[in-house]
């Protein structure tokens, strides 16, 4: 995350670093240790990528709706709920697929049952994958 919540593409590249530096400052004031990136707003573009593997991040969890396969040639459901590799300028990191609908749903109130059947159903056809 970003000490102030920042929209990480809209922001200078120049004020990305310093976000998460003072971030991980609280963090480790905290007596807290962080692997995993979560950008607010699931604000993340491919820029990103060097910056959190310099932070040492090992992944970052983002929006399914940005996550596109590589150059067409997989089907969308070969890249939901699995983490993948992601590369920008040499720079890799593991991206974790947040599902926009099912986490929608969760945060609004649901019946448990529906929402069991709903994530069976949807991963049940990547599990041959």
């Amino acid at each position: 995350m970003g000490y102030y919540h920042p929209l990480f593409p809209l922001i200078p590249m120049g004020d990305r670093k310093p976000q998460i530096e003072r971030w991980k400052q609280r963090v480790k004031a905290l007596g807290l240790s962080v692997q995993g990136f979560w950008p607010p707003e699931m604000g993340f573009c491919m820029e990103m990528i060097p910056v959190a593997e310099g932070y040492s991040f090992k992944s970052v969890v983002v929006d399914s709706v940005h996550v596109n396969p590589k150059g067409g040639k997989m089907r969308r459901e070969d890249i939901m709920y699995k983490p993948h590799i992601a590369e920008y300028n040499s720079a890799e990191i593991v991206l974790i697929p947040r599902d926009r609908d099912i986490s929608n749903t969760q945060e609004g109130g649901f019946d448990p049952k529906w929402f069991e059947h709903e994530v069976m159903h949807k991963t049940e056809r990547c599990e041959g994958n």
